[in-house]
């Protein structure tokens, strides 16, 4: 452990109390659009899973030697949206959390070491969405872009070998889901995106549920 000062250690308390109480209200607003992204999809939530590191310890499973990143599972999380048969064919859907992309924008960066990522200024906070027909994000192994940098703009449009899986996937900044307009936008945006691109299957629902604040 690092050597703090008295003075040290309650300023960084201090600290964390604002940060926990920021991080709580933020997870809370991600659920809510996640949630109202789901329902407009006529979807529901069926778990997820941290794609940064491993899942928290519980029920006397882990260790102390642990990451600290393994209790701070939704740095980078998947909200999985559920998989349906639709016209004979399956859909997957699941909305990503990339809290910070600091990470994955610093070449040589390592996990335990938050002094190697890129800046906060430079980095970005996303929401990614990805859908597959036929197929998953597991299937296409290094071909899939698990790690998206705060470059990366652009749709991703995987397809199996055979042709009959599509994967679709691109990252939206977490500005652009600010109020219920913007994420209606960037919803008829991916749906139409989709529907041109293999994938017709996506659809809005027609039910307008209680809007996210």
């Amino acid at each position: 452990m690092s050597e703090l000062t008295q003075e040290d250690l309650v300023a960084v308390a201090l600290d964390v109390r604002k940060a926990y109480r920021l991080l709580y209200l933020f997870q809370a607003r991600v659920m809510d659009t996640v949630k109202f992204i789901a329902e407009q999809l006529g979807r529901n939530y069926h778990g997820g899973w941290c794609w940064f590191s491993s899942v928290a310890p519980r029920d006397g499973r882990g260790s102390l030697d642990n990451w600290a990143w393994d209790w701070l599972n939704m740095y980078h999380y998947e909200f999985f949206l559920g998989e349906e048969l639709v016209d004979g064919n399956r859909i997957r859907l699941a909305v990503i959390l990339q809290s910070d992309t600091g990470f994955y924008d610093h070449s040589g960066a390592e996990k335990t070491d938050i002094r190697s990522f890129a800046p906060v200024e430079e980095s970005e906070t996303r929401l990614r969405f990805l859908v597959g027909k036929n197929t998953w994000h597991g299937e296409f192994g290094k071909d899939f872009p698990a790690t998206e940098t705060r470059t990366s703009v652009g749709y991703t449009q995987l397809k199996t070998a055979d042709g009959s899986g599509t994967l679709i996937t691109k990252s939206f900044p977490i500005t652009s889901f600010l109020n219920e307009t913007g994420t209606r936008q960037v919803l008829d945006e991916f749906v139409t995106y989709c529907q041109s691109n293999g994938i017709p299957e996506i659809r809005l629902s027609h039910s307008h549920p209680a809007a996210i604040i």
